[in-house]
């Protein structure tokens, strides 16, 4: 099952590349000031989403490896 931090990063990722398509396709992408901002706005939502999952998957995984050494030092 995939992380959160690759849910998010592939999301990522298939956002950039949309956006990287409509860019080359259309020299006035966006096109309106308020398209803009809503590309923006999506584009800081899906990082600051990859950031906090990789935030949160890291601390999640060294707490399960410090359990790990712990029961395996008894």
């Amino acid at each position: 099952m995939p992380s959160s931090f690759e849910i998010a990063g592939v999301l990522l990722a298939v956002w950039a590349v949309v956006v990287s398509y409509l860019g080359l396709r259309s020299p006035d992408f966006p096109r309106t000031p308020r398209a803009e901002k809503i590309v923006a706005a999506i584009t800081i939502v899906l990082v600051a989403g990859a950031v906090a999952a990789g935030i949160t998957s890291s601390s999640f995984e060294y707490e399960e490896k410090q359990k790990q050494k712990a029961a395996a030092s008894r």
